[in-house]
């Protein structure tokens, strides 16, 4: 069945439950993903629950997931880094594992900046390249960094120490250490700025000294790569228009919503097991809905446990029910 969201680009279930079962359906879709792994728009009525989808996500998936979010920073300098810090993440060309960006619909008005304005007066780096402290000062005076004789580096600055070379990226959370062998450039790292404690190696870096102007939205990212995810409760002119411009893409969508009791004998319920401890109550509750009327398909990366369970329980399989793993 979530095969279909591949081939005809829109899928609705009703019913799938609440935040972890409905992590569950999308790290099948992850899974069933042939080329690299999707970077999923999650629409939510209110961010908490989008997030803890994202997080249950991250913990069904076979190799974890990516969370992103927009920054909810009170300070506007700090939120322009992140955001900017965020889109250079989406314009990634590919990920190595899932990702999973939650949102809101006022989310989908944040202005971003584009792939041009990232790219603009941009500096890349790599590890075991050959650059010269000539050249290094050229590419980033060029990019709009100041040299700076403080003891340490502010926003926009570098400063020399013997064999390295410090500097603080206008978009970067934490400053950058340069470290040279001769003319070649041997490490990059990131470093703490108050204790200069190393926080980690990078192999390659790409960034500019100055804020990149936002003239791009949400929207714009939808990529080869993208799903939409629209969970019950996430509405307004906002989301139309977002799912109409994946509708025009062809980007897959998916949507979750719910169910009254009148349309209990029709619907689709997908439920999963997290622990052996829970497993009592969830068979109850699932012998009682079937008794009611219910169909069921049970969505659970324990089948084989669970069919002993329904089997020591009594709980027979009729023809059009399945497991799903």
């Amino acid at each position: 069945m979530l095969e279909n969201l591949f081939k005809k680009k829109e899928l609705s279930l009703v019913g799938a439950g609440n935040a972890t079962s409905k992590a569950l359906l999308l790290a099948r879709v992850a899974a069933l993903k042939d080329s690299s792994p999707p970077l999923f728009f999650l629409l939510a009525e209110e961010r908490k629950t989008a997030r803890r989808i994202a997080e249950n996500l991250s913990f069904f998936s076979a190799t974890g997931a990516e969370i992103l979010q927009l920054p909810r920073e009170e300070d506007l300098e700090k939120a322009r880094r992140a955001r900017a810090r965020l889109a250079r993440q989406l314009y990634s060309s590919s990920w190595e594992k899932p990702a999973i960006l939650a949102l809101t619909a006022g989310d989908l008005e944040t202005p971003l900046p584009s792939a041009a304005a990232l790219e603009k007066n941009s500096v890349s780096l790599a590890a075991g390249a050959s650059f010269s402290f000539a050249e290094i000062f050229e590419l980033l005076l060029a990019a709009g960094f100041e040299p700076t004789e403080m003891a340490f580096v502010e926003p926009g600055s570098f400063l020399r120490r013997g064999n390295l070379l410090d500097l603080f990226p206008s978009v970067a959370t934490n400053p950058l250490r340069l470290e040279f062998d001769g003319e070649r450039l041997a490490g990059i790292f990131e470093f703490d700025l108050a204790s200069g404690e190393t926080l980690a190696e990078k192999k390659e870096v790409s960034f500019s000294a100055e804020q990149p102007k936002e003239d791009s939205k949400i929207v714009d990212f939808l990529g080869a790569d993208a799903i939409v995810v629209l969970d019950e409760g996430a509405e307004g002119e906002e989301v139309k228009k977002f799912l109409a411009a994946a509708k025009a893409r062809e980007v897959p969508r998916l949507s979750f919503s719910s169910f009254g009791e009148e349309n209990a004998a029709e619907a689709l319920r997908f439920s999963e097991v997290l622990r052996s401890s829970s497993l009592g109550d969830f068979v109850s509750d699932l012998k009682k809905k079937k008794d009611a009327g219910w169909r069921i398909v049970v969505a659970t990366h324990r089948p084989q446990e669970l069919a002993r369970v329904f089997e020591e329980k009594k709980i027979v399989f009729k023809q059009g029910e399945r497991f799903e793993n």
